[in-house]
């Protein structure tokens, strides 16, 4: 080889401009609510392959320093993960759950159309101007649900992000402020644990807090609906609720309880782990590997038997999730024909099937949003022990170097 020869330099992608906002921030409402933002960015992805540099940067209320700021002194007078939240995420959850609840509304007008353009059709010869007024307004309100519904899903983004934020760094800073008997008190195994299986439990509430309020309220919007079109035999579909929700509580109860236990289990596995991998030259140089490996295989094996126990649980609850809509179908079209002696005409039946099809949906999420919350509460009262555990004395601390 020369020795004249040349290399070129690896050409590095580009850098953002550090004066760079968020679209969010810089667009207007127009452009934000019918994501119009997104499309240079889409265009460009069309043309080659995205970069980091490329990505826009977090908005500004969505950065962890802006968002601590204001949420840390608020923890600190409460000391309260929950009253702190709330006090700071509230008003933005509570916009996301108004928006949730028009989305909801607008949503009960499709059956409604439903019914009215197959009655027109059963009746008489169907008009064209009659069934267009309907139906144009049917796809102009689809068309705001749509935008309601996006809207929601990126506010609800965002607030899972901020909330994500300020538990991590709270959760940081206190491992940082630990005394010495809080660090023997909690391992690094059980840390890590908070950081990863408990953090995702309490910060998906964020997802699904409205839906408490907004799912009941459109379950009885929905069974109101289906008393016009069945009558009395639509509390025979009340029953079965009933039933599927006193089970639904059931089911849940147990994923709570296995759910503590396989915590403890985790945490117990962790701590030996970690052990193991502090005193790894004693355990190399006594010839223990294959003691602790049987007893760190004990440990896995007993987690792995509640780990099981939890599926089994989901299962059940999934299975009920499909079992109770298809009863509840049955049963309320069996006592109409049956009990109250009722023909059922195409407009009863297409329309009280597009009802039944509405009502599955809230059916299958209340009890996944309740063994949810279950989740959450086990992992919240960890959390809430470990912030409660004792920090270090500041003043007994020097950070000046001394020559």
């Amino acid at each position: 080889m020369s020795r004249n020869t040349k290399y070129q330099a690896v050409k590095l992608e580009s850098t953002r401009d550090k004066d760079a906002k968020s679209p969010l921030e810089t667009e207007n409402f127009f452009s934000r609510w019918l994501y119009l933002w997104a499309d240079p960015l889409m265009k460009l992805g069309n043309e080659r392959q995205l970069q980091a540099s490329d990505l826009w940067p977090l908005p500004s209320d969505s950065k962890c320093e802006v968002i601590t700021e204001s949420f840390e002194p608020k923890f600190n007078k409460s000391q309260s993960i929950f009253r702190a939240t709330v006090s700071e995420f509230g008003a933005q959850a509570l916009v996301v759950g108004v928006l949730q609840f028009v989305a909801m509304v607008l949503s009960l007008y499709g059956p409604i159309v439903l019914n009215k353009v197959v009655s027109s059709i059963e009746l008489s010869t169907p008009d064209f101007q009659t069934l267009a007024a309907p139906v144009v307004s049917l796809f102009v309100v689809k068309i705001i649900q749509a935008i309601l519904q996006t809207q929601t899903d990126l506010k609800n983004e965002l607030l899972f992000v901020k909330v994500m934020a300020v538990l991590q760094n709270l959760l940081y800073k206190k491992a940082l402020r630990l005394n010495a008997k809080s660090r023997k008190a909690k391992s690094t195994g059980e840390v890590s644990n908070l950081f990863t299986s408990d953090m995702w439990p309490i910060v998906a509430v964020s997802f699904f807090i409205n839906q408490v309020w907004i799912i009941p309220l459109q379950v009885t919007a929905l069974m109101y609906l289906l008393w016009q079109q069945l009558d009395w035999a639509m509390f025979s579909g009340i029953g079965v609720m009933i039933v599927a929700f006193f089970l639904t509580r059931w089911f849940a109860t147990m994923q709570r309880t296995n759910w503590r236990v396989l915590m403890a289990k985790k945490d117990t596995r962790m701590k030996t782990i970690n052990e193991v991998f502090g005193s790894m030259q004693i355990i190399k140089l006594n010839a223990w590997e294959e003691r602790y490996y049987a007893k760190i295989s004990d440990l896995r094996a007993d987690e792995l038997r509640s780990l099981w126990t939890q599926f089994c649980i989901g299962a059940g609850t999934t299975a009920m999730n499909n079992i109770a809509p298809v009863a509840l179908t049955t049963i309320s079209f069996a006592c109409y024909v049956l009990v109250l002696k009722q023909p059922l005409t195409a407009s009863k039946v297409f329309t009280a099937l597009s009802l039944f099809n509405m009502v599955k949906q809230p059916m299958m999420r209340l009890p996944q949003i309740v063994a949810a919350f279950m989740q959450a509460a086990v992992s919240y009262k960890r959390f809430a022990e470990f912030l409660a555990l004792a920090e270090r004395d500041p003043s007994v601390v020097s950070s000046h170097v001394v020559s």
